[in-house]
């Protein structure tokens, strides 16, 4: 555990902690955004590559990509 805090290796898997840093994701990406609404949900891919990159990797990806998902099929 030592070795996990020094290196900031904790998982985020508080929903209200991630929320912010998805929907800043989407904002940033409006194009992207429109492409998955009209029919391309492939880029669920690129947007949970987007969200890893902002969380240095330590997003949980299966909280990631259902924050993602809500937040896209609202």
């Amino acid at each position: 555990e030592a070795i996990v805090d020094e290196r900031d290796l904790r998982q985020v898997d508080d929903t209200e902690a991630l929320r912010p840093t998805v929907r800043a994701v989407l904002d940033d990406h409006p194009d992207e955004v429109a492409r998955y609404r009209d029919g391309k949900k492939s880029l669920v891919g690129f947007f949970m590559g987007q969200v890893m990159e902002e969380t240095n990797g330590a997003a949980n990806p299966e909280l990631a990509r259902e924050l993602l998902q809500d937040e896209l099929d609202a």
